[in-house]
């Protein structure tokens, strides 16, 4: 739209990021018009919100050395960051306190799988779904990996089993 003055920043030479990626923003469809009418050019997560969660949840684990979410949710924060290294120990720990985490299996996952390491993360995944079948995500990332794989019917029925218990997940 010519006539939305954000898209004259692109006659300045400057363009339009939005500093928060949530989920709802894209099933929403809000970040597709972002894009289209008000020329959005980038988004970005800001990195002290990860810095600030990864004190929090240190500071829960000092208190408590057997919480397993604070385990699980500084593990998260540090994959957000790519800090991988630092990830894994955390989700590790996570899973030897409580075996039956499903998030902390399906974030491990996705550890591996950036890691390269396929099998782990297709166990991984697989696992957390035996716990929790009702995680559109995991089916979405485990067909993911089958496709990568070369496993397409395994990753289309990954694709259909997230879109059924979601239909809305775009992604899938």
């Amino acid at each position: 739209m010519q006539d939305n003055p954000l898209n004259q920043l692109d006659i300045l030479g400057q363009s339009m990021w939005v500093d928060y990626i949530r989920r709802d923003l894209i099933a929403s469809g809000e970040l597709r018009r972002l894009i289209e009418e008000d020329g959005l050019r980038g988004m970005t997560s800001n990195p002290s919100i990860f810095e600030k969660a990864i004190a929090d949840y240190s500071e829960a684990i000092r208190r408590d050395g057997k919480y397993a979410k604070a385990y699980c949710n500084r593990g998260v924060a540090y994959a957000m960051q790519a800090q991988l290294d630092r990830a894994l120990p955390d989700l590790n720990k996570a899973l030897s306190l409580n075996p039956k985490y499903s998030k902390a299996l399906y974030m491990r996952g996705l550890v591996y799988t950036q890691q390269g390491l396929n099998d782990k993360a297709l166990a991984d995944f697989t696992k957390a779904l035996e716990i929790n079948a009702a995680n559109d995500k995991v089916y979405y990332f485990r067909g993911i990996l089958y496709y990568k794989l070369g496993r397409q019917d395994q990753a289309l029925a990954d694709f259909h089993q997230a879109l059924k218990i979601n239909p809305k997940y775009l992604e899938a």
